[in-house]
């Protein structure tokens, strides 16, 4: 056990970086100079993976938590005394939003398990997570599935097209609504198409972004990116789940992350 001797303000520091604190706003000030200065080195050095924003004042610092909060990142900021007090306009605001939990959705559109989840899973949540404000989810799509055809990449890619239209997830449920096994011819040019005139987009605009190719290679390439091994992999503040769970398991895992009680 490796043992170290810190001062206050570093125990701080080293706490923030052990918590992964995804957003740091800084105003270095004294006596809290040291913490974030810390900080600042664990992120240049590779050691925290955060944003590391300098601001102006203590009020600005803590709105860029309030923001970033509402985002779904991890903040951090740091303040003392007569710097607590020029922050409290902003505090019951970080304190009382009572921003939804973030749960990110990496899927395929040619993956079964993935279907099962956006046509049996994903309406629950809405209604019992989303609608209320406690949930926000964030789709991701990937293509893992191309095996001498190009669906999974091409559809992933409609999805981005529909969603510079406005119309992601009306695109995103009738892909999945229209699954007919991998590789097979479900999600060909013609029937992309076609699913774009139904959903109500403007089909020569579709096809235009379709034609362009940038979307397929982001969803190529967001697996490695993301670290993605299967679909569809759920993440959750540090959780990860892979594959389906049992709806409860999901529920409860949301409600923990939310401080909430089970009904």
């Amino acid at each position: 056990m490796v043992r170290m001797v810190l001062s206050g303000n570093h125990a701080q520091s080293y706490a923030a970086k052990l918590a992964r604190v995804q957003v740091v706003a800084a105003y270095p000030i004294t006596p809290q100079t040291s913490i974030v200065e810390k900080i600042g080195e664990f992120v240049a050095s590779g050691e925290l993976s955060a944003e590391y924003i300098n601001v102006e004042s203590e009020h600005s610092a803590m709105q860029a938590c309030i923001s970033a909060a509402a985002l779904g990142a991890r903040t951090y900021t740091a303040t003392s005394s007569q710097g607590l007090l020029l922050m409290h306009e902003l505090l019951h605001w970080a304190s009382g939003a009572r921003a939804p939990v973030v749960m990110g959705v990496w899927g395929d559109y040619q993956c079964p398990a993935c279907g099962s989840f956006a046509t049996n899973t994903l309406p629950s949540l809405i209604r019992d997570f989303i609608e209320p404000g406690t949930l926000r989810v964030e789709a991701h799509d990937v293509a893992i599935l191309d095996r001498g055809t190009t669906e999974s990449s091409d559809s992933a890619a409609g999805a981005a097209c529909a969603a510079e239209q406005g119309s992601y997830w009306p695109y995103h449920d009738w892909l999945f609504a229209n699954q007919a096994g991998e590789n097979r011819g479900a999600f060909r040019r013609e029937a992309l198409d076609a699913i774009a005139a139904r959903t109500g987009l403007d089909t020569e605009a579709f096809s235009s972004c379709l034609d362009s190719g940038r979307h397929q290679t982001a969803a190529r390439a967001e697996a490695g990116r993301a670290a993605i091994r299967s679909t569809p992999t759920l993440r959750i503040g540090d959780e990860e789940i892979i594959g389906v769970p049992a709806y409860e398991q999901l529920a409860s895992l949301i409600r923990q992350q939310a401080g909430i009680e089970a009904p």
